[in-house]
């Protein structure tokens, strides 16, 4: 079996079912693999494999305690040019497609051009004087995504986002709609300071019928997981004895950037950690939860 994504891809499944080849991976029995996006969205899809093999080039095999991760990076598919928006102020800005999605921003003194990994066929350039700064806002109609940069000696992205709308009224608020459990958005505030983008408010709600009261027990954690993740209400999963120590919680689970229901250990869950020296290697640590009368009352973090 082949696997493509137009998105940068993690597997999950059990390492002692595959061998590596190099160039392949052969899986000798049916499995199930479970498909997820490093960038906070939950899972995709759960699919059965036949025998057959997973072709493994441009993939990267992280061995785990339990499982195996499988990165599966996004090909580069070669596209000629092709236009998308420009914009011609004092600042000149273009988008355009040339084998790869690109923005070119250029001023008289200055220009630079910045690299995107995902497909794009629209694109709104707006720009605006701030603090005595040009800020160019660029929203990606398709990829639901918003690109903030900020011109002055140096060109520099301040603000890359997922965004299904957003707005600029003194503030910029940015509207984010998450695929997890609760189906949450998120509404968040910034303010300029000066050449820094600082956030002012955020505010998450889910717009799930009766969540988080109709979740199933073993629901639980994922939920408290990713309610904790994308900074809401997390406290409502937690007994009362929890909820007086949830100053501590940054430091104990740390900055992980997405939760991995295992198919093999329903006891645990595991979160996905990017590596702070690149964007392509993961660490993945398991936490296991007790829970008592719909509430956690304690859970244990491992390697």
């Amino acid at each position: 079996m082949y696997i493509n994504s137009e998105k940068n891809s993690i597997i999950c499944t059990d390492k002692k079912q595959l061998v590596s080849t190099g160039e392949n991976l052969f899986f000798d029995a049916p499995l199930f693999i479970n498909i997820f996006y490093p960038d906070g969205s939950l899972c995709d899809s759960a699919v059965k494999c036949e025998n057959g093999y997973i072709r493994a080039k441009n993939t990267a095999f992280i061995d785990l305690k339990k499982d195996a991760l499988l990165c599966f990076f996004k090909r580069n598919i070669f596209a000629g040019f092709k236009l998308l928006a420009q914009s011609f102020t004092d600042i000149k800005v273009s988008v355009y497609i040339d084998n790869g999605l690109k923005v070119l921003i250029d001023t008289n003194k200055e220009s630079e051009i910045f690299c995107y990994n995902f497909l794009e066929s629209n694109a709104k350039i707006h720009t605006e004087y701030i603090s005595n700064f040009a800020v160019v806002f660029i929203y990606f109609s398709v990829a639901k995504k918003l690109a903030v940069f900020m011109v002055k000696d140096i060109i520099e992205e301040i603000l890359f986002t997922d965004c299904v709308n957003f707005s600029l009224n003194n503030t910029l608020t940015v509207i984010e709609h998450f695929k997890d459990i609760g189906l949450h958005k998120r509404v968040t505030e910034y303010f300029f300071k000066g050449d820094r983008l600082i956030v002012k408010g955020q505010k998450v709600s889910a717009t799930l019928d009766e969540y988080p009261f109709n979740l199933k027990s073993k629901l639980l954690p994922i939920a408290f997981l990713e309610e904790f993740l994308i900074g809401g209400d997390f406290e409502f999963f937690l007994s009362s004895e929890l909820k007086e120590k949830t100053h501590l919680l940054s430091g104990y689970l740390g900055c992980f950037n997405a939760v991995m229901p295992s198919p093999f250990n329903t006891d645990e869950i595991g979160l996905i950690y990017k590596s702070e020296d690149n964007g392509f290697d993961y660490t993945v640590k398991y936490i296991s939860f007790d829970i008592t009368d719909g509430k956690i009352t304690n859970f244990n973090l491992s390697d």
